[in-house]
């Protein structure tokens, strides 16, 4: 890994990390960062493990939310009387 700063100066790989978040949507970005909120301390990892770490979390939480909110459907029989049969 190479470091970010360098005498005190941004190096080569931090330009390069910095276009990179830029070129970024929002909603990447956001999800990157819930996922990076719900470490306790921050592993180092590759950039790409990131990408599909926070990929697979937000497929996750959405996963997850949505099983939330479904509401069960109730399918409701219709009510028979044997009397009302044994008339037909």
């Amino acid at each position: 890994m190479n470091p970010l700063f360098e005498g005190g100066r941004p190096s080569k790989t931090f330009w390069r990390l910095r276009a990179f978040f830029n070129k970024q949507d929002d909603s990447r970005l956001d999800n990157i960062l819930l996922y990076l909120q719900s470490f306790d301390r921050y592993p180092v990892m590759s950039l790409t493990t990131l990408i599909e770490g926070a990929d697979k979390f937000n497929r996750e939480s959405k996963w997850q939310n949505d099983r939330a909110e479904a509401k069960p459907i109730k399918k409701e029989e219709p009510l028979y009387n044997i009397d009302s049969f044994l008339e037909l």
